[in-house]
């Protein structure tokens, strides 16, 4: 978290790849904590919805800095 905290970042993507990689780990019966970007990803570009997979990493990443942005009144 320092970049957030020591303010060491240039961009809303920076603070996207942030909140990716410190919130993509799943969790099931057998596995415990493990890294899971990808799946992540594909579940934030749906909105949460479960509605198909759509969106490229750019558009996710846009998507994740805006929500990020208004989060901290940027």
């Amino acid at each position: 978290m320092n970049l957030i905290d020591e303010r060491n970042w240039k961009n809303d993507a920076d603070l996207a790849e942030v909140y990716i990689n410190w919130g993509s780990y799943a969790y099931t019966q057998r596995d415990f904590g493990v890294p899971a970007p990808a799946p992540f990803k594909r579940r934030l570009a749906q909105g949460g919805g479960g509605g198909a997979e759509s969106g490229t990493t750019a558009s996710t990443t846009s998507s994740i800095a805006t929500t990020i942005s208004s989060f901290h009144g940027a």
